[in-house]
């Protein structure tokens, strides 16, 4: 699948030809898409969230957190989607839209520009360059420190224990991801 400003393209294998859906608005500003091995999502910058179990050719809109606010950013992750905003932080569910939490460790306020995942970590980058890091096996998350540059954080990618970044002043930055968080597991005495 691909999408562009104006509208959805979708093509069924490599060199194959594309295909506008039909069940979809003909002008449509699709800013991201997502799978899960078995549903297709993507959000469009007006707001709506579209799922698909028939590989793009019957999208169903899926409940969002607001109306009247702009998406930036959507990723499936850990059986949940991670969904970005204009102004109004990052949001998560994992039952398919019934129920959004915002991921309050982000400011609330934030534009979200991209969300990138891993098998075990969540990497979202914001407007005011700055980035932040979840590890699966932590219930935080980390704002990484020291990033040399300013202005939106456009594309982010990890590869093994390093992080790169693509900022609009442009360039691409690389460092180590930060360690996983120290915490604690209480066992308890039977």
């Amino acid at each position: 699948d691909l999408g562009s400003k104006d509208r959805m393209y979708v093509s069924y294998g490599l060199d194959q030809q594309w295909y506008v859906p039909t069940c979809l608005p003909y002008e449509i500003d699709v800013v991201d898409l997502t799978w899960d091995g078995t549903t297709m999502f993507h959000v469009s910058y007006d707001g709506v969230l579209r799922h698909s179990r028939e590989q793009g050719s019957n999208w169903q809109v899926l409940n969002s957190p607001f109306e009247g606010v702009n998406y930036t950013a959507l990723r499936y992750h850990d059986n949940g989607l991670y969904l970005g905003t204009r102004g109004h932080g990052l949001h998560f569910t994992d039952d398919m839209g019934a129920n959004w939490h915002l991921v309050d460790a982000l400011p609330n306020d934030a534009t979200i520009r991209r969300i990138t995942t891993t098998d075990t970590i969540v990497a979202v980058g914001c407007e005011d360059g700055s980035i932040y890091l979840k590890y699966d096996s932590s219930d935080e998350w980390q704002q990484m420190e020291n990033i040399p540059v300013d202005g939106p954080i456009l594309d982010i990618c990890i590869n093994g224990t390093l992080i790169y970044a693509s900022p609009m002043a442009g360039g691409i930055w690389y460092t180590e991801l930060p360690a996983m968080p120290d915490y604690v597991t209480e066992s308890s005495e039977i």
